[in-house]
């Protein structure tokens, strides 16, 4: 037998990249914080067997540990089995192009671009390999590779249920083109589609899933996410944001060509729609949270919707090619550059080598996450949920954690979502116990996430001791009788002197907040939670009363009519069509607004347009641990009030129809 040293080659070459996209690490050691503790929450429901879709609803599902390498509920053989075989999958993808990668230039540009890609989590080849695979089937009827997809659609979907549901679709629309383009494929057709299925049944009775709950609750928390998690890019835009619209113009051209050669083949046709597709997602993905970590990931995984392209190009020196070329290299030196090693040695050790399952490392953040010995010894072995979402904390004092269905607050940011965690809290099946803090992300209103889930839990718990309060908790804040549209005082005078807040935009406001993290520096380093425990005789709704209706625009003022019970401001927000338009691309005008207590300061924070349906506390300051502990302990009614409120935004907000509605507990 004769070997053909180009095959020799080719096989070392394509091994080359499986090596290099080895991750660093196969399992992680676990850390506090708020990526951390959602991580942590997965492997505990793994280990109580909590059903993912009805007890535990999160963006990621069961196989989510593939994301966070915790070994709480998993073991590392089954995180190894999942990265060779979708590496693998992903390099075979590309090697079946090999023809078109047999330039020493495009040899090299692909190490590069494998580089890029290990620096984020192997989960993020799942989609990339899908869109490989289902163009080639198409293109060459490849039942391999539609075996592939077959699989790899189920594991998405358990994994991160946004790109599952995508994914899913994904494979049905390419079984359904390919009878659609031969009748006699159905015979071909049917293995995989069996596999699909049976794999899709298969994992939810391993992992515990209410694949109906699964998919319901993955749709609502898609639906709202570009408006409620949005942070907005600020107006000197980080170098990213560049980058991403000088890819949007390349591959445009890149498309435009493309069509113009083959407008007559439904290959080029289909391959298009899939790069753009993936292009879009990783653009929104990307710059919806315009932070370092999404902008980030949209840098080492946007060439491979240009490698799409370049897939269909005859010549290797085309524009397709060409396109492809620069935006790797552009990519490259702004993510990995060339300090990375290509192989992963740790990787190797982890693999034949012990590793604690329960070795976890706090650093510095582990004064900031301990939680009182007394209140440890209380809750001693009784249930316990934590708010807004610091489940490394229970996890790090060996509490027996109950989690509400949506796991962490910010996620709960629609009324359908908020309502499943106030049902479990109302149903008498709610944790015995709750440690809970006002700490929201991206600068929003402390107290008005899960709003509907605090009205319950006003009714069924109560503060039980004043642990670590601190009377003025909060620093003096800057005060002023009346509103200013340039103000936009938050916390203390020491950050408007610094930022000089008074000739900021709102863009710049929260891209300095959030990127500093000055907004939350007040806050007590340690015990930051007040203890609730389970009343044994819960308050009764006694009145839900319609106190006014009216619109207001954006800017004005409303003042707020006094009362000793609760008023929630329900409110109809909504964009014109250029806002529409805007937050379909990239996200939408950012909207704040504005208190003034009845002590004559003003704060401003971000208002999350969805969380309005749901009923937002507006009469009473709850903005520190002190005003939650006085509204939990006496119903409210000893917390200090709100004078009057205004939506600070730009014109492409509409007016704004209000709801006031007073309730009262007894």
């Amino acid at each position: 037998m004769v070997i053909n040293k180009r095959s020799i080659f080719n096989f070392l070459y394509f091994f080359l990249l499986c090596l290099i996209l080895l991750p660093y690490n196969l399992v992680n050691n676990m850390e506090a914080g708020l990526d951390p503790s959602w991580k942590i929450a997965i492997g505990l429901a793994l280990q109580k067997n909590l059903c993912f879709g009805t007890d535990f609803i999160f963006t990621y599902g069961p196989l989510g540990f593939l994301k966070s390498k915790y070994l709480l509920g998993t073991n590392k053989w089954t995180i190894l089995f999942f990265e060779v075989f979708i590496i693998t999958s992903f390099v075979y993808g590309i090697k079946i192009y090999a023809s078109k990668f047999s330039h020493w230039l495009s040899q090299l540009i692909l190490v590069l671009l494998c580089l890029s890609i290990k620096e984020e989590d192997t989960i993020h080849l799942l989609f990339p390999c899908l869109i490989i695979h289902a163009f080639y089937f198409l293109k060459e009827n490849s039942i391999l590779s539609l075996w592939i997809c077959a699989v790899v659609s189920i594991l998405s979907l358990y994994i991160k249920v946004n790109y599952g549901i995508i994914s899913i679709l994904l494979f049905y629309g390419i079984l359904l083109a390919s009878i659609i383009k031969d009748q006699k494929n159905i015979r071909i057709l049917w293995p995989p589609l069996a596999t699909n299925v049976i794999l899709l049944i298969l994992i939810s009775l391993v992992y515990n899933v209410d694949l109906q709950g699964h998919i319901l609750t993955g749709f609502f928390l898609t639906k709202s996410y570009n408006e409620a998690m949005a942070i907005p890019l600020a107006n000197n835009a980080d170098p990213s944001f560049l980058i991403a619209l000088l890819c949007t113009f390349v591959i445009l051209i890149d498309g435009a060509l493309t069509l113009k050669n083959g407008y007559k083949n439904r290959s080029a046709w289909a391959n298009i729609f899939l790069a753009f597709l993936y292009f879009f997602l990783l653009f929104k993905n990307g710059f919806v949270r315009s932070d370092e970590v999404h902008s980030k990931e949209f840098l080492c995984l946007v060439p491979i919707p240009f490698l799409l392209i370049s897939l269909t190009g005859e010549k290797y020196y085309d524009f397709r090619n060409i396109g492809f070329v620069v935006i790797t290299l552009i990519t490259f030196l702004f993510t990995s550059g060339f300090s990375n090693s290509l192989l992963s040695l740790n990787y190797f050790k982890q693999i034949f080598n012990y590793v604690n399952q329960n070795e976890i490392s706090y650093g510095n953040k582990d004064t900031k996450y301990a939680t009182p010995l007394e209140i440890v010894a209380s809750i001693g072995n009784q249930t316990v949920d934590i708010f807004p979402w610091e489940v490394a904390a229970l996890y790090k004092n060996k509490l027996v954690y109950d989690p509400r269905p949506i796991i962490q607050s910010y996620s709960a940011y629609d009324e359908y979502l908020d309502s499943l965690n106030a049902e479990k809290i109302n149903s008498g099946k709610g944790p015995q116990n709750i440690l809970y803090a006002n700490d929201p992300i991206d600068i929003r209103v402390p107290f008005w996430e899960e709003s509907i889930t605090k009205r319950q839990i006003l009714a069924n718990y109560v503060s039980v001791s004043n642990f670590e309060l601190l009377e003025n908790a909060v620093n003096s804040v800057s005060q002023t009788s009346k509103f200013n549209e340039n103000e936009f005082s938050v916390l203390n005078p020491e950050v408007c002197q610094e930022f000089k807040m008074e000739n900021l935009s709102i863009e710049d406001y929260f891209y300095k907040g959030i990127k500093t993290g000055w907004y939350n520096k007040n806050l007590p380093e340690k015990y930051n939670y007040i203890y609730l425990k389970k009343r044994q005789h819960p308050l009764n709704l006694v009145s839900n009363k319609l106190i006014s209706e009216r619109t207001i625009k954006v800017g004005e003022e409303l003042d707020i009519p006094k009362s000793r019970d609760p008023l929630y401001m329900y409110a109809e927000i909504d964009l014109n069509w250029i806002g529409k338009l805007k937050s379909f691309f990239l996200h939408p005008d950012p909207l704040l607004i504005s208190f003034l207590y009845e002590d004559s300061t003003i704060r401003s924070y971000q208002a999350i347009i969805p969380i309005f349906k749901t009923g937002v506390l507006v009469n009473m300051r709850v903005i520190d641990k002190h005003d939650a502990y006085l509204f939990f302990k006496y119903a409210s009614k000893r917390n200090k009030k709100i004078e009057s409120i205004r939506f600070l935004g730009s014109s492409l907000f509409t007016d704004i129809k209000i709801k006031l509605v007073q309730t009262s507990f007894q």
